[in-house]
């Protein structure tokens, strides 16, 4: 039980920076924006630290999970016998039934189950989505391979017609006893790994293990406006549990490709178009694509500066009954060559432009009183 004998130690709260009392909007909220700056594709991500806060996630986005670590730690740090110090306001079997309860385990065992049923391990994996079919949202199919309870044994682990036989060392338990002084300690028996029993002539097709690889086609629903870094869980499709226990969870971690023309900034929708110097200066009319691929006409006023935005309402990305804008920015594309008719087209407008005159004078003003000022 590695994950929850982590909980003991890891404040996962801390790791997403919340309070204890934040609701699950606010988890969502916390662990989507650490995500988004942690990833290992952004610059300044960090593999590590992005691992810390999905598994953060793990446990606080689960309402199960978290019932559970919420009730670990209020038990305080994992519990340690002083028997000097010890005031003996509870039984051994209350701490027992406390800790099997948590720990999911079974609160008996038998010659031939060991430990009680366990939940499968979750599985993650990563979907690329193009640009569009992030914004449309819908359904997708993921083609994932994994170990699945293998078809020939059924999971036991043994060729057909035999059967494991009872671990020697543990006795079936799955357990080795301690003595910890006044608390008797278990320890998972190393011989069969827990299970009580041992595989005398394994299965041909999984070798023993109870599983083999096959892959799987699994179906998972984006929402509209999905994003790069977004998690998405399907649940019962992780690992097979142990013993009979439920399967584990699936986690498809988004990332979203770039797109040739649109970048996205939240829910707007950005778009660089380039205009000439020509029209630019006396104005037009263009098209521009939406995110849909409908045309929308823009008209460019005369004297129409570079970098000016044109703000499309209701053409953005529309998520959670919010809808974005089209922000067209224009860029004033400067020509390579001039014929010669241009040429003196140029120097006309230079030779009758008084506007770059009047501007140089005003710098040279400032210029004048600052000087004078010091």
């Amino acid at each position: 039980m590695a994950a929850e004998n982590e909980w003991f130690e890891t404040d996962y709260y801390k790791v997403l920076g919340v309070s204890e009392k934040a609701s699950d909007k606010e988890i969502t909220r916390a662990y989507r924006k650490l995500a988004k700056e942690l990833h290992p594709d952004v610059k300044s991500g960090s593999e590590e630290e992005f691992k810390k806060v999905s598994k953060a996630y793990d446990v606080l986005g689960d309402p199960q999970k978290k019932k559970e670590y919420d009730e670990i730690r209020k038990l305080g740090p994992r519990p340690s016998v002083n028997p000097g110090n010890f005031n003996g306001n509870f039984r051994v079997d209350d701490l027992s039934d406390v800790f099997s309860g948590l720990f999911n385990r079974s609160s008996t065992t038998s010659q031939s189950g060991g430990f009680g049923k366990r939940r499968g391990q979750d599985v993650e994996t990563t979907f690329k989505m193009s640009f569009e079919d992030a914004i449309r949202g819908g359904t997708h199919v993921l083609s994932v391979v994994f170990p699945v309870t293998c078809h020939e044994c059924l999971g036991s682990g043994s060729k057909k017609g035999s059967s494991p036989k009872i671990c020697d060392k543990c006795s079936g338990t799955g357990y080795l006893q301690k003595d910890g002084g006044l608390f008797s300690l278990n320890k998972t028996c190393p011989k069969c790994g827990g299970k009580g029993t041992i595989i005398v002539d394994p299965c041909p097709v999984c070798s023993g293990t109870g599983r083999e690889f096959r892959p799987q086609n699994i179906t998972v629903k984006f929402a509209p406006g999905s994003s790069s870094t977004q998690r998405v869980r399907v649940r019962a499709k992780g690992l097979p549990g142990a013993n009979g226990g439920p399967n584990g969870d699936l986690y498809v971690t988004l990332s979203v490709e770039p797109h040739p023309l649109f970048q996205r900034k939240g829910q707007d929708i950005n778009l660089n178009v380039p205009v000439s110097i020509d029209e630019a200066i006396l104005g037009t009319t263009i098209s521009v694509p939406d995110v849909e691929g409908k045309k929308i006409s823009i008209k460019i006023p005369p004297n129409c500066p570079n970098g000016r935005t044109f703000r499309i309402k209701g053409k953005g990305v529309t998520s959670k009954n919010k809808t974005g804008d089209l922000l067209v920015t224009v860029e004033v594309v400067i020509p390579k060559t001039l014929n010669e008719a241009q040429k003196k087209a140029i120097e006309d407008f230079k030779n009758n432009s008084t506007e770059k005159q009047s501007v140089r004078e005003s710098l040279e003003r400032y210029i004048k009183i600052t000087q004078e000022a010091n």
